[in-house]
């Protein structure tokens, strides 16, 4: 099918979004294809569905429906990355939270080490700014200013391009952290049109525009 390079590994994925992926998979868990025979027959829906891998349901969907199928791809897609994001910042706030706690633990008793303020610092800068390089800032120059936004509490303008690949434009959002997954670079913000926070993608955006506080 090739929908934004998706493969039928990612079926799971595709099918919870589908809304079918529990049943169809406790189905097919019970099924010994070994038993099954070459001219196996079944003579009513519910033996037909439970013969039918998910790889092929996903197929019949694409190819009765492909529009519903490019959705449900993406939306899966788009949903699975947000998890991976949300759960690197959980590891690194953990990360951060145990560092904080030793600092704090060495300061009350006098004893606060140069190495243990350092790690620190490193934690809350990764969990804050992630870990980009000087090859992302090239590549991305806005990411500079947007730190920038973080640590002075400025708003930004955005036009965005969704998963359903419509530009929305004039977003507002309130950058909170920057991040990096799989070589892609994040923007963890909260979108005052969406009513929720989100991990926006860098290479989605354009238009980006600060709103200091003087102009709000």
């Amino acid at each position: 099918m090739g929908f934004d390079n998706f493969d039928w590994e990612d079926s799971i994925e595709f099918a919870e979004a589908a809304g079918f992926a529990e049943e169809s998979m406790r189905e097919e868990e019970q099924i010994n294809h070994s038993e099954i025979l070459e001219d196996f027959e079944p003579d009513n829906d519910e033996a037909i569905e439970s013969v039918i891998t998910l790889d092929r349901q996903l197929q019949m969907l694409a190819a009765s429906n492909p529009g519903l199928a490019r959705y449900t791809i993406r939306s899966a897609m788009e949903h699975r990355e947000q998890g991976a994001l949300h759960a690197q910042a959980t590891q690194l706030l953990y990360e951060l939270e145990k560092a904080s706690k030793l600092q704090d633990e060495e300061e009350k008793n006098g004893t606060l080490r140069t190495k243990t303020m350092n790690d620190s610092i490193t934690k809350m800068a990764r969990y804050k700014y992630g870990t980009l390089d000087d090859k992302d800032c090239e590549e991305y120059p806005d990411v500079l200013w947007i730190q920038e936004a973080i640590t002075e509490g400025w708003k930004a303008s955005i036009d965005y391009l969704n998963f359903k690949g419509e530009w929305e434009q004039g977003l507002i959002i309130q950058p909170e952290r920057t991040a990096k997954q799989k070589d892609k670079i994040f923007i963890y913000a909260f979108c005052e049109q969406w009513k929720k926070h989100w991990y926006f993608r860098m290479d989605r955006m354009k238009n980006m525009k600060p709103i200091l506080a003087n102009e709000i």
